[in-house]
């Protein structure tokens, strides 16, 4: 794994996805009936959030394949060509609201359904599988490393929308988070986020490395 553009093997990333999942969910488990409907981020309300969040399941078994020939190097490269454009905005943003419904009913029980099955196909999945995504191919290992992004980001998304207090997230997923992201920064930014990083320079107003 480099220290500059980390890859990750599935035993590797298992652990802090699992960590982030197991957030994510006991989030979830706080949210109160009448709160679903509230506001959560941009456009979306709290539960149409946790439906685009709970795509971090959902991904890996649309995309999971036992075998396939890699050309996306790294989480940070995945992200990287992942950036949407305006249009890829509007129908993230639409298939979020589309999606939410299918959660409506038992939101945390489908998600819980959703991360079980998912961890299922993981650990049956043979040495050396891939996920294929529209941005290209990625080792498997790598790709679940981009859904601890995913789930962490978003977890902490849902935790403002609901205004909690904590929890912070899991160690080991805010390892993998801050290593994929800065090294996607590094990537696009490397001189603002060294000052930033040294106490030399404030961040600009919204800056932001995640697509």
């Amino acid at each position: 794994m480099s220290a500059t553009d980390p890859n990750y093997t599935v035993d590797e990333a298992i652990g802090p996805f699992r960590d982030a999942s197991e957030w994510f969910v006991s989030v979830l488990r706080r949210v109160d009936d009448e709160q679903w409907s509230q506001p959560g981020l941009g456009e979306w309300t709290v539960l149409e959030l946790a439906s685009h969040a709970s795509r971090a399941y959902t991904t890996v078994a649309e995309y999971l394949t036992p075998t396939g020939e890699i050309d996306v190097a790294s989480p940070a490269d995945y992200f990287g060509r992942a950036i949407p454009d305006a249009a890829v905005n509007a129908e993230i943003a639409e298939r979020g609201r589309r999606e939410a419904a299918q959660l409506a009913d038992d939101p945390v029980g489908a998600v819980e359904g959703r991360a079980a099955r998912t961890f299922a196909l993981i650990e049956a999945a043979p040495v050396g599988s891939v996920c294929v995504s529209r941005g290209g191919t990625i080792a498997l290992g790598d790709f679940l490393a981009t859904r601890v992004v995913e789930l962490s980001v978003h977890t902490l998304d849902l935790i403002d929308a609901l205004d909690l207090d904590g929890p912070e997230p899991p160690p080991a997923a805010a390892r993998v988070s801050v290593s994929v992201l800065g090294a996607l920064a590094a990537r696009q930014s490397a001189g603002v986020l060294l000052r930033a990083l040294t106490g030399r320079l404030a961040l600009p107003r919204g800056f932001s490395v995640f697509p």
